[in-house]
């Protein structure tokens, strides 16, 4: 082959090559879960009022850019605000305390009792402790760029209206999702 030829040849491959796996990377966080029907809330909710949990989950890109967000925003004085972590997220705990948030860490196999399978989640619940709200942040990927909705929902809650659940977009904490998103093991490593 002459090298006029094989020298584009091999450009050419090398770009579809790299296309392809960015493209594989970037579908994990293009990706909507559905919220769980049967969420349980397994947290020592104390108090009486409108309240929210914050699932965050190690690893996860988008988790780290809502924890970014929390602290930055601070928590609201219109809800009890709850920050679940999950797995080894302990950089975060003194920051989201600091800005107003309780903070609660577990296990991913505790999550998964709770039907929770994927992260960044947020839930809204009520008085008597019944779930209103269970979904994502936004309608777009979660970058620090995002137009984040979640004070937005708790305003809709507090005038009692209902609002309709977003998109959750993030990392899976479910070995079940974990293996259909990632068969070869590139993101979520071993998975069980």
């Amino acid at each position: 082959m002459k090298k006029e030829v094989f020298i584009p040849v091999i450009v050419v491959t090398w770009v579809l090559i790299g296309s392809v796996i960015l493209s594989y990377f970037h579908g994990w966080h293009l990706i909507s879960f559905n919220s769980p029907d049967n969420l349980t809330i397994t947290l020592p909710l104390t108090d009486k009022k409108l309240g929210a949990v914050h699932y965050l989950g190690e690893g996860c890109s988008c988790s780290q850019h809502i924890a970014d967000y929390l602290v930055k925003r601070r928590a609201s004085n219109k809800a009890h605000e709850y920050v679940v972590l999950i797995g080894d997220m302990k950089k975060h705990i003194e920051p989201l305390k600091q800005a107003g948030f309780e903070v609660l860490e577990k296990n991913v196999f505790e999550v998964n009792k709770d039907n929770l399978s994927s992260v960044p989640f947020l839930a809204f619940y009520d008085a008597q402790q019944r779930v209103q709200y269970a979904g994502g942040y936004t309608t777009d990927a979660i970058t620090p760029f995002a137009n984040f909705q979640d004070l937005n929902i708790l305003n809709d809650l507090i005038k009692s209206y209902k609002t309709k659940s977003l998109p959750i977009k993030g990392c899976s904490v479910s070995a079940k999702f974990k293996k259909l998103l990632d068969p070869m093991g590139l993101k979520y490593g071993s998975v069980q």
